[in-house]
């Protein structure tokens, strides 16, 4: 969709929607995400955004500029298996560590959250999660959901039984650790 287009359905529906979700693919990708971003703000929006942390120096600006009231941001795994799980090669580490730093230095409210995949995740890996991201505000993990729209149709959905063990394994490092999209 073209900006103009999203704008003008925004503003037909201001006074009835609080706020916008700024998702992806991966926002802080966009050069023009501060002025789009901006935008909304001066229609009255509160702003979440979702990012998977890749760009840090994008994080900084929208956050520190009072552009965004909420972010989440993904984390696809253990630190020694996210590049896999993520698909990139070379993958530097750094950079998600450099958001999650900036993020638990409370500049705006946050979350972490991770999609769990069974046949992407251990039980073990979220032990190491917790400790990596020990004293965060909230983490949650989301249950993957199997449709018809997905690129990897060999990704099945975790029970809720095994949602419930990773829970008590990120509970010590992150008491308000809650899942979501359990049936």
């Amino acid at each position: 969709m073209e900006e103009e287009e999203i704008l003008s359905t925004l503003k037909k529906r201001a006074g009835v929607l609080e706020g916008v979700c700024v998702t992806g693919g991966e926002p802080t990708l966009q050069a023009d995400l501060p002025s789009f971003l901006e935008k909304l703000k001066q229609m009255g929006f509160a702003v979440k955004l979702d990012t998977n942390g890749y760009q840090p120096e994008a994080l900084k600006e929208v956050c520190g500029s009072g552009l965004v009231d909420y972010v989440a941001m993904d984390i696809k795994g253990a630190p020694e298996s996210y590049a896999a799980i993520a698909g990139v090669s070379g993958l530097d580490l750094g950079r998600i560590e450099e958001s999650i730093r900036y993020l638990m230095g409370r500049p705006i409210p946050y979350e972490f959250r991770t999609t769990v995949v069974p046949e992407l995740h251990r039980e073990e890996d979220f032990s190491q999660i917790g400790a990596w991201l020990a004293g965060a505000d909230a983490y949650y993990l989301q249950a993957y959901k199997d449709s018809e729209y997905v690129l990897d149709r060999r990704f099945t959905p975790p029970s809720k039984e095994w949602m419930e063990v990773l829970k008590e394994r990120l509970l010590p490092y992150i008491p308000h650790t809650e899942l979501r999209g359990v049936e």
